[in-house]
């Protein structure tokens, strides 16, 4: 599997309109193929939960597969606690903005859904530089809001949302947004 460069992004789009610029794929430069490949990679050994072969991709992920087996990780991947987990969540949503009717459509990474109805969305990172908790939620906010305002409105539950830093440049593997 190869996931677009989009994916795990939401975008909106006018009915009948092309993508704003802004929103189309971005195809790697030289430069970034190698971050693009290792993210890509990262997210297909998470979406399998295949951990014997997270090693290959040689990030650092000690703090990751620490966190694995804390009560936040066993939340996210282990489902024998009466979870039910959707891997790369597809979804087209309706809604009404300020230019009009638009469909919103996106793939989350991770989707769990909890025995009290809760529903907890998680989008997987690699980062490559160091940021700031602060930084980081920034930097995605918007599309874990459409997420979450997406999720809510097609099952009725609450959501909350979640970035998940796999290299834990920030300084920590799991981030509520």
């Amino acid at each position: 599997l190869v996931r677009p460069y989009f994916f795990g992004r939401a975008w909106a789009l006018k009915f009948g309109s092309p993508l704003p610029a802004q929103s189309r794929p971005r195809v790697p430069d030289d430069k970034s193929s190698f971050h693009f490949q290792v993210g890509t990679k990262v997210h297909l050994l998470l979406q399998n939960e295949d951990w014997k072969n997270l090693s290959q991709t040689g990030l650092k992920l000690d703090a990751f597969k620490q966190w694995l087996e804390t009560g936040e990780g066993k939340n996210v991947f282990d489902a024998t606690h009466s979870r039910k987990f959707i891997r790369e969540f597809a979804f087209d949503w309706k809604t009404k903005t300020e230019i009009g009717e638009v469909v919103v459509a996106g793939r989350i990474d991770r989707l769990v859904e909890f025995a009290d109805g809760s529903c907890w969305i998680v989008d997987y990172k690699v980062l490559f530089s160091q940021k700031t908790s602060e930084e980081f939620a920034n930097e995605y906010r918007e599309q874990m809001r459409v997420y979450r305002e997406a999720v809510t409105a097609l099952t009725g539950k609450p959501v909350r949302t979640f970035l998940l830093d796999v290299t834990a440049a920030t300084g920590k593997i799991f981030h509520e947004v």
